[in-house]
């Protein structure tokens, strides 16, 4: 019974009145009852994939029935825009920092920044998200076809390719809690292992009585790693983003490489379970999911993933700044100064796609 022009402020009002679910019964046929000026007294006469589409713009259809092809039964729930996000170090900064003093004394080797005008090579960074299921096999072609490549690994992909024949050139751990030891247990002697200092003690001491390859890097979380540069001013702080997988792009990027390809950084889900968040099993806990919509799609995700995609923007463009302050050539005729492909269906390559950024040839 709702004036068609009318239809989308009413629409806007159930939603501002609408916590958390919202039941509604439409009609999708000719009322029997006719107004005085001879109108039909359902004004608004369309079948349910208009009605759908209507809802959509506002509201995830949770349950949908269209019954004897007269009348929609629906359950909604009224989407959110995500606005601004706020992350945090996973430990205090204290205990970051001193955690960074002591692993400091054990390990001799620190990660170089590539000082060089031209481009390192090709990384391929693996991160732990479900697609890393379907696109690892992919791997060893792409190494095949970019002479001079290197697998990068983080978390649990680690233990993932190596099990599965495929062991990583380089393997990048930067969350300071005592459980992401965890992953490096399994340590492999072909691997040189790229640990920011402030991990776990537990994980450093693994790896100097395993006799690994071992070079520590310093990251910015908060100003009180700015204390690490008066115990080492030859080092720098590496910044962008707090999941490991962007960490790992932007350290790889201070190793001198420009050419990226992804696999494995979803920042979505493939189910709530623990088992859909990850590749495999993970020790950390199971994020809330929410459905997250970008563009027509709709994916399984959390607030973090969210902000770590939003970082992953960011940071494409920074590092394209960067580029050119320094006075570096483009990679190819399109311009690119840092080149990347996101392989798998994910939360992340599609927000890419959505802004244009950063590959337009994304798998």
């Amino acid at each position: 019974h709702i004036e068609p022009e009318k239809l989308g402020s009413v629409l806007d009002h159930l939603k501002s009145l609408t916590s958390r679910a919202l039941f509604v019964v439409v009609a999708t046929r000719p009322a029997v009852k006719h107004l005085a000026d001879g109108r039909n007294a359902h004004l608004i006469i369309e079948n349910a994939a208009w009605w759908r589409e209507r809802f959509e713009t506002l509201f995830e259809v949770k349950r949908w029935n269209v019954r004897d092809g007269n009348e929609i039964i629906a359950l909604l729930s009224p989407r959110v825009e995500i606005g601004r996000l706020v992350t945090r170090s996973a430990v205090t900064d204290d205990l970051r920092v001193l955690q960074a003093k002591e692993n400091i004394k054990k390990v001799s080797g620190r990660v170089q920044e590539h000082v060089s005008r031209g481009p390192a090579g090709h990384a391929m960074i693996c991160a732990y998200g479900p697609t890393l299921r379907e696109t690892w096999q992919t791997i060893a072609a792409e190494r095949d076809v970019f002479l001079g490549s290197k697998i990068i690994t983080c978390s649990g992909s680690h233990d993932f390719l190596i099990e599965r024949g495929i062991v990583p050139d380089y393997h990048v751990e930067i969350d300071p809690r005592e459980m992401k030891a965890h992953y490096t247990q399994n340590s492999h002697p072909d691997v040189h292992y790229l640990i920011a200092s402030c991990c776990h003690p537990k994980m450093i001491d693994q790896l100097v009585a395993a006799k690994r390859h071992v070079s520590l890097f310093h990251v910015y979380s908060g100003e009180a790693d700015l204390e690490l540069l008066d115990i080492e001013p030859n080092t720098g702080l590496l910044a962008g983003g707090g999941s490991a997988g962007l960490r790992t792009m932007t350290l790889m990027f201070a190793m001198g490489y420009r050419s990226f390809s992804l696999r494995g950084m979803d920042s979505s889900y493939v189910s709530e379970d623990k088992v859909g968040q990850h590749a495999g099993v993970h020790i950390g806990k199971v994020h809330r999911a929410i459905d997250v919509r970008c563009g027509d799609r709709t994916f399984k995700s959390s607030l973090i993933m969210v902000a770590y995609a939003r970082f992953f923007l960011s940071t494409y463009k920074q590092l394209s700044q960067v580029c050119q302050l320094r006075g570096e050539e483009p990679l190819n005729e399109a311009g690119d100064y840092v080149h990347v492909v996101i392989h798998g269906d994910s939360l992340l390559a599609s927000m890419a796609r959505a802004a244009g950024e950063p590959e337009r040839e994304a798998a």
